[in-house]
């Protein structure tokens, strides 16, 4: 399970939180994604195709987005809410 998050504090303490319930064993690991920033996004898929590109993707679950926030761009230019 490889965990995308903005934050890496909060992934890295979502990561711990799993293992703590499953157990060490579990293969998770986390890693730094911002939906509002292509650059951030064409990193991660670098990244992770460097990590586990001879395996690739299996399943992918998405659980991003913002709700009625105030008018802002991304760093792309792109309309927030449309942007992530």
């Amino acid at each position: 399970v490889v965990l995308a998050c903005r934050s890496k504090q909060k992934c890295d303490h979502s990561v711990q939180r799993l293992q703590n319930t499953v157990g060490k064993n579990c293969k998770v690991s986390g890693m730094g994604l911002d939906l509002a920033s292509f650059s951030s996004i064409r990193k991660f898929a670098r990244e992770f195709e460097g990590k586990y590109g001879s395996r690739g993707l299996d399943i992918l679950i998405l659980n991003a987005g913002i709700l009625a926030p105030p008018f802002s761009l991304t760093d792309d230019g792109i309309e927030s809410t449309m942007g992530v």
